[in-house]
């Protein structure tokens, strides 16, 4: 889940950290190991958890979509349907899911 984490982080215009940028600093002052630049200019040690947050997909990945449709099937094992852009679709247990796997399927350019 990390790969699809980094992967829509990085769709979404998030940057990380490398040798070329100074090290993130916690409050401790103990400097993090590795670290993203948000694309407002925030840093922090990780990127949002757009797998499971729906709040942090529909702040980061949506607004660079076109189109997004979400359903509820209820009673269905995977109920959460979700097209991105009218062609990508998916089906997955939670909505942030799908919608990320959709989100996946737009960057690799698959149906």
């Amino acid at each position: 889940m990390n790969e699809l984490k980094e992967k829509l982080a990085e769709w979404a215009g998030f940057k990380h950290f490398t040798d070329k940028h100074p090290p993130l600093v916690g409050f401790s002052g103990i400097p993090y190991e590795v670290g993203w630049l948000y694309p407002n200019g925030y840093a922090h040690y990780d990127t949002p958890n757009f797998t499971k947050s729906l709040d942090d997909c529909f702040e980061w990945l949506v607004p660079k979509l076109d189109k997004v449709t979400i359903k509820y099937d209820y009673g269905s094992v995977e109920p959460f349907w979700c097209r991105v852009n009218g062609e990508y679709t998916t089906i997955a247990q939670t909505f942030a899911l799908s919608l990320c796997l959709a989100i996946e399927k737009l960057i690799d350019g698959e149906k």
